[in-house]
């Protein structure tokens, strides 16, 4: 069993822990109609990208199996269908779908199509932002 799902699980429990702090450190009333709330504010976001970036290139660093890989591509694309996400919290999950496309190549035939099948079914063509369309080309292409 591949311990990458679970240290994608730890990033994202971290993710929330950090989300949490932003939060509560937050003025009342900040972020009302776009004033006092900026990136510098939840530096949550970027940091918890970095660290999924990171959990992908330690993959293919270690020249993970397909199995493996695949598992993870799983678990980084399922993230955000988890739980009920804040809005800005599920944008940030949702971007990091992007770190996908790299392991995208290293899965098995079986595994692209399964995980292919349920991104379409999961993300209708009239709600998919950009990321989403490479990504669900990328798995159909092998």
């Amino acid at each position: 069993m591949s311990v990458y799902p679970d240290k994608y699980q730890g990033i994202i429990a971290h993710y929330l822990e950090e989300l949490d702090k932003a939060d509560q450190k937050r003025k009342p009333g900040s972020g009302i109609f776009g004033i006092g709330q900026g990136p510098g504010d939840y530096p949550c976001h970027e940091e918890m990208d970095s660290q999924v970036a990171e959990l992908v290139g330690e993959v293919l660093a270690n020249e993970t199996g397909p199995e493996e890989t695949a598992a993870v591509v799983r678990t980084i694309l399922e993230a955000e269908q988890s739980r009920k996400w804040a809005e800005p919290a599920r944008w940030a999950v949702l971007a990091t779908q992007r770190h996908t496309l790299p392991l995208i190549s290293q899965m098995n035939a079986a595994d692209r199509e399964e995980i292919a099948a349920w991104y379409e079914q999961t993300y209708p063509r009239r709600r998919r932002v950009p990321i989403q369309r490479q990504i669900l080309e990328k798995l159909k292409e092998y």
